[in-house]
């Protein structure tokens, strides 16, 4: 009886030790790991915001756990294969760095629901429309080396490339006068709405793709971010973080972009 009795006991301090293990990984800080971006994840005085943190933020909330964002140099990062090394070494549970999702990383890691659709923009002038790049032949663009947007400008002889180190100085190279266009991604422009009201998208260099948080693959927290995004879709705070960040009219434009699921409530 005695040995029962022991058994017994050591059942019950595994089970109880199991049980305490559950609680501190539901209620454990999910790591993000994220760069300086001042449209989805910026350090300012008041706190971390953007659109991405609003997301996670409120995820973590809801589930009564808190974030803790790792913040990367972007300029160290060898990009979105090499990046997911960081979710291998446990450095971070998620990576929330604007990767767009792709059939070749989809087979290495496991994507949340599309957050943001992404593509390549022309921005000008407010006045001024030109319909594509042959359009701009004999004027600058700027753009930021390196990029996709920059090969393409490169295939046109005819256009000067003026160089910007962020969006930030391209769209002050476009509005200063010393740039007809800049060539982009479709994130930027919830800095028109902020700051550049004279300028304004004028045409697409590229097909729309979508942006997905990133986890290891198998990682629970997908599922949960998923249903998490889902229900933002449905309750209308999707879309209103969208207006804060980008505005009234943006935000019209990129849910039509996600697509017209977008614009359903949850479960239809």
């Amino acid at each position: 009886m005695k040995h029962v009795w022991l058994l017994i006991a050591l059942l019950s301090a595994s089970f109880l030790s199991a049980s305490e293990a559950s609680q501190d990984v539901r209620n454990a800080g999910i790591k993000v790991c994220a760069i300086e971006n001042p449209v989805f994840f910026s350090r300012t005085e008041e706190g971390t915001v953007g659109f991405s943190h609003d997301i996670l933020s409120g995820f973590a909330e809801f589930n009564d756990r808190q974030i803790e964002v790792v913040w990367l140099d972007a300029e160290k990062l060898g990009g979105p294969i090499e990046d997911f090394a960081l979710l291998d070494s446990g450095k971070c549970d998620v990576l929330a760095m604007m990767i767009t999702m792709t059939e070749e990383r989809d087979e290495l890691v496991d994507f949340s629901e599309p957050y943001f659709p992404i593509r390549g923009i022309l921005i000008e002038p407010k006045g001024q429309h030109s319909a594509d790049l042959d359009a701009l032949a004999g004027k600058k663009v700027a753009v930021i080396k390196g990029v996709l947007y920059e090969q393409m400008l490169k295939q046109h002889s005819d256009i000067q490339i003026v160089y910007g180190n962020s969006p930030q100085e391209l769209f002050e190279l476009l509005s200063s006068g010393r740039a007809d266009a800049l060539a982009a991604d479709s994130w930027t422009i919830g800095l028109l709405d902020e700051e550049y009201k004279d300028l304004s998208v004028t045409s697409s260099l590229t097909e729309t793709q979508t942006l997905g948080f990133v986890f290891v693959e198998g990682s629970p927290l997908r599922a949960e971010l998923d249903t998490h995004i889902r229900r933002m879709k449905g309750d209308g705070s999707f879309r209103s973080a969208l207006v804060t960040h980008f505005g009234e009219e943006s935000a019209d434009l990129i849910i039509d972009a996600l697509g017209a699921e977008w614009s359903q409530p949850a479960g239809e």
